[in-house]
């Protein structure tokens, strides 16, 4: 018999499993995967989304009050006093509704604030005044926060929401500017909304601080949907838990057995078209978001003097920090588009990562 060297074992070896069809190889793509998580919005920038649409609330409360600058009217006995604005308080207090108070002038220091006050308490068939330094009143809170999860969302509108009093949340926002602060406003008219822009994230959302989160550019939105490494590869239309939407992956997705991704798009128009590109289970999505997946969903939009909303389910538009741009999806297509100032849509913010 014939010996065969080591050598050439080897390079038989070697030799077969470059030419077997059936090797597992590792891609061009895969191994330029960058490592970091997030999502770049430029060259040198990378984000992360907050994990739910913004959401502004109004309701109803009460609040601790500890000092109080007053305003009066009137003079001798139809003197008043009232509540002008308040320190230390609630961050979203904004009305005091029913609020009476009588002031005790040596307690005013040079600044008008009133360390402690007399408040009339009304109880039923008596009415007292007393002095204290911390008082309970009712006051009217505004909020901006984010929806529980990436697949909720409201469609309510300013004009819906000031038209019913049940409904106490809007999600669909005109331009924020200097004029029109974060956007809640129910004219239809582009001028009313001049101004710069006023970035919701500049305020406070949620339990955050200001200026945590911000809105992207136009063109950070451009970079994240078509220029950003393996770009064609990291956006598609998906049904998730049957909510239509876009899903923006991460920078350093790989597809895995129990993940995997189809980019790009149907090719029709049509609600019903999310679902025929994939779907996903809501187990499968906790999978995703784990892997740090977004979902913006289909709400469509609205006039900001209407409380229809146009084709929710069959595309959806989310603002940019670039006057009259925002993005826009559907089942056969993403990309950036022009809209009208008053033209209520859907708000995603971001946070920085470097």
């Amino acid at each position: 018999m014939k010996k065969i060297g080591f050598l050439t074992i080897i390079t038989a070896a070697i030799f077969f499993s470059a030419c077997n069809p059936n090797t597992p190889s590792v891609s061009e793509d895969d191994q330029n995967i960058p490592t970091e998580a997030g999502f770049s919005v430029s060259p040198d920038k990378r984000v992360d989304f907050a994990k739910g649409n913004l959401m502004f609330h109004r309701y109803p409360g009460t609040l601790m009050v500890d000092s109080v600058y007053i305003k009066t009217s009137g003079s001798g006995k139809n003197k008043k006093y009232y509540v002008d604005s308040v320190k230390n308080i609630d961050k979203w207090a904004v009305e005091f509704p029913n609020l009476h108070v009588r002031v005790d002038s040596a307690k005013v220091d040079k600044t008008g604030w009133v360390d402690s006050v007399k408040v009339e308490i009304i109880n039923p068939g008596d009415t007292q005044l007393v002095w204290v330094d911390e008082f309970e009143v009712d006051a009217i809170f505004e909020k901006l926060q984010f929806a529980d999860n990436q697949l909720s969302y409201l469609g309510i509108t300013f004009s819906s929401y000031e038209k019913n009093a049940d409904e106490k949340w809007v999600d669909l926002f005109a331009w924020s500017s200097e004029q029109v602060h974060w956007g809640l406003s129910t004219s239809n008219v582009d001028s009313v909304y001049s101004g710069a822009f006023a970035d919701w994230g500049a305020s406070y959302v949620g339990d955050d601080e200001k200026n945590t989160w911000r809105t992207l550019t136009s063109d950070e939105w451009g970079y994240l949907r078509w220029s950003r490494p393996r770009a064609s590869k990291l956006c598609g239309a998906a049904q998730v838990a049957g909510v239509n939407g876009l899903v923006f992956l991460p920078d350093n997705w790989k597809n895995t057995p129990e993940l995997t991704f189809v980019p790009g798009f149907n090719g029709n128009y049509g609600a019903q078209y999310f679902a025929a590109h994939q779907e996903f289970t809501t187990e499968q999505w906790a999978l995703m978001e784990a892997a740090g997946a977004v979902f913006l969903p289909a709400v469509g939009y609205a006039d900001s003097d209407m409380t229809t909303i146009t084709n929710p389910t069959y595309f959806g538009r989310y603002w940019s920090a670039t006057q009259g741009a925002c993005l826009e999806f559907y089942s056969r297509e993403a990309g950036r588009k022009a809209n009208d100032l008053y033209r209520a849509i859907s708000v995603r913010l971001v946070k920085d990562l470097n």
